[in-house]
């Protein structure tokens, strides 16, 4: 499945890859002018000015010393996606370019408005060692997992602060090994997973609940309570969902998922390993090897996808080889009518018909050429789509402008899901979540 990845990073200089300090607020090394003061050239970076454009948010920094390792840090992570972004042809190599990139990447990946907010408040810290192994992973990525982040990322190098009882935040793992980060009032606080009778059983996911439960969520929530899940045969009215080899049907019961042969409407009620045909409407094995049989989009295991009209698993063509549309190629490509074989995605001022054929920071324009994709401030009326930032805000007049905005925070007005930094518009407004 093609991925649509709005945020944009890109970085044609090498960088200096000089671990990371999380002591002091001086260069780290692996930015352009970390600090206030910077002999280096950074590598190509520096254009006559504390960090030539590309990243001035790191010399103005957070306001107090606990804040500036950690965006330098970010800095050093920004550089190195970029850079891996810009190997692959995903972005442009100019300097307005590489600017849109590390501040996409600063707004909406790695910045003041996620985990160094928690650092600032002292719920979490970070290992400079593995954060630079994170950094350098992204050099050594196929350019075909370009949407995700290596498996040496994630919260790999960040260190949980807070223990028992002590004030925490969703979204990073604050907490020491053992408790959850849950509550009903925000700041949260670190507790031991809930137990079905416990006196606060409140929960965010599945990893609050202590083994053997879940967290039963109502539709539109992101808080509820860990109980059982009910089995097949059992009412799935009150927890939408069921235990693991169960699923919840249309008429709100638990239901066995089918084994290949049997009867389903969706693959949601086939077994995990299979999916359903539109063909027979008939639970089938997923394929797992190319040339295996399939008739839907998810009958395949990734990396390979099912090409509906061989109806086999085939491999997503590589750059050069031939192809019929951009969803015949590796994610990063897309498919060059004039030669019929998967090319890299083309730059500003090209002519496209899709958005996926243009650089992660273009849209397809109305006169079908590559046009620059709005950032974080901008206007957005005529490009619905931003370059790491939402154009918003949800719900607005037709005939108002709109700007590229962060995702909205509890109680702005939504319009979608993803309107929200919570991930939950409820009756066009954003359900509160716990941040710094």
């Amino acid at each position: 499945m093609r991925i649509r990845w709005y945020l944009a990073l890109l970085v044609l200089a090498a960088c200096d890859q000089s671990p990371v300090s999380s002591n002091d607020g001086g260069d780290a090394g692996g930015l352009p002018d970390g600090g206030n003061s910077d002999s280096g050239s950074d590598s190509g970076w520096n254009s006559g000015g504390p960090d030539g454009g590309v990243l001035p948010w790191i010399d103005a920094g957070f306001a107090n010393s606990n804040s500036s390792a950690p965006l330098q840090a970010c800095g050093t992570l920004i550089l190195s996606r970029c850079k891996y972004w810009a190997d692959c042809g995903l972005i442009g190599t100019d300097p307005e370019s590489r600017t849109r990139c590390a501040t996409s990447l600063y707004i909406s990946w790695c910045g003041p408005n996620t985990w160094p907010s928690h650092v600032a408040q002292g719920t979490l810290g970070f290992e400079p060692l593995l954060l630079q192994a994170c950094a350098d992973a992204f050099l050594s990525t196929s350019c075909t997992n370009y949407a995700s982040e290596p498996s040496a990322c994630g919260a790999t190098f960040l260190v949980p602060k807070a223990g028992l009882n002590h004030a925490c935040f969703s979204g990073y793992p604050d907490c020491a090994d053992g408790l959850t980060c849950r509550g009903l009032t925000c700041p949260y606080r670190c507790q031991p997973p809930a137990t079905a009778d416990s006196y606060n059983p409140v929960c965010t996911s599945d990893l609050d609940c202590d083994s053997g439960l879940a967290c039963i969520l109502a539709p539109r929530a992101i808080s509820g309570m860990c109980g059982v899940l009910p089995s097949a045969g059992e009412s799935c009215l009150q927890t939408y969902r069921c235990a693991a080899d169960s699923w919840c049907n249309p008429e709100g019961t638990c239901a066995p998922r089918g084994i290949p042969g049997q009867p389903c409407a969706s693959s949601l009620a086939c077994a995990l390993d299979a999916y359903c045909s539109v063909l027979t409407s008939t639970c089938q094995p997923m394929g797992v090897a190319q040339g295996s049989s399939c008739t839907a989009s998810d009958g395949c295991r990734q990396p390979l996808r099912c090409d509906e009209d061989k109806r086999r698993c085939v491999i997503e063509a590589q750059e050069g080889e031939p192809c019929t549309s951009a969803f015949s190629c590796e994610e990063h490509l897309t498919c060059d009518a004039a030669t019929g074989t998967c090319q890299k995605r083309r730059p500003m001022g090209a002519p496209c018909q899709y958005e996926y054929d243009c650089t992660l920071d273009a849209t397809c324009g109305a006169d079908r050429t590559c046009v620059v994709r709005p950032r974080y401030g901008e206007d957005c009326s005529t490009t619905p789509s931003c370059f790491g930032a939402l154009c918003g805000p949800g719900i607005v007049s037709p005939s108002a402008p709109r700007y590229c905005v962060l995702p909205i925070r509890s109680g702005g007005t939504c319009l979608f899901d993803y309107d929200c930094a919570s991930g939950v518009c409820n009756g066009n407004t954003c359900v509160a979540t716990c941040t710094p």
